[in-house]
């Protein structure tokens, strides 16, 4: 059952409440039973709670998975483990050009994302201006490093870059030995 039909539901349901309960309540008042008429009161409490439920589940979120770009993020701070970030993100994915702007407390020092970043983002597809960024699934530059990697090493020191050097003669190549010179004999 989706949604629109569960919030459709609940209304009608709170309309057939709502018109029990005044019925039973204007009973108890005219008939002078004020126990019918507190029924009647407690039906129209009731209705008034199940139309609440149906608008509020008419109106939650709808969060789709999406990915975001970034246009503007404010400086990484010097210290800390999080951090207040304010990002500016677009998602060309949605057809979403004009940018959004996010604002969280509790960004990971380690994911601090650059501009022109990717990152992974909840968007509530009733309201494209909500946007959630996914931390958790931000990877860093040592988690994206092979697991047999050690993150602490700079593997591009590994090798030898000397490329301007004269190099040596080739291993595969065999140099033809020069000709005796005339009038000497080798014994």
């Amino acid at each position: 059952m989706d949604r629109e039909s569960v919030s459709s539901t609940g209304r009608a349901l709170a309309w057939l409440i709502l018109l029990g309960a005044v019925y039973t309540g204007l009973l108890g008042v005219g008939s002078q039973r004020w126990t019918v008429a507190r029924y009647g009161m407690a039906g129209l409490a009731l209705a008034g709670l199940l139309w609440l439920v149906a608008v509020r589940v008419e109106r939650s979120l709808d969060w789709q998975d999406a990915t975001a770009k970034v246009l503007k993020v404010t400086p990484r701070p010097f210290s800390g483990t999080t951090a207040r970030c304010e990002l500016t993100l677009t998602m060309p994915s949605w057809h979403m050009l004009s940018p959004v702007t996010v604002v969280d407390y509790h960004v990971p020092w380690t994911k601090w994302p650059e501009v022109g970043a990717s990152l992974p983002v909840k968007v509530d597809r009733r309201n494209r201006g909500r946007v959630r960024v996914l931390w958790e699934q931000v990877t860093t530059a040592d988690e994206s490093l092979p697991s047999h990697l050690h993150p602490g090493v700079r593997y591009d020191d590994l090798y030898d870059d000397n490329f301007l050097e004269e190099p040596g003669p080739a291993p595969w190549r065999i140099e033809p030995e020069p000709p005796p010179a005339p009038g000497r004999q080798e014994s």
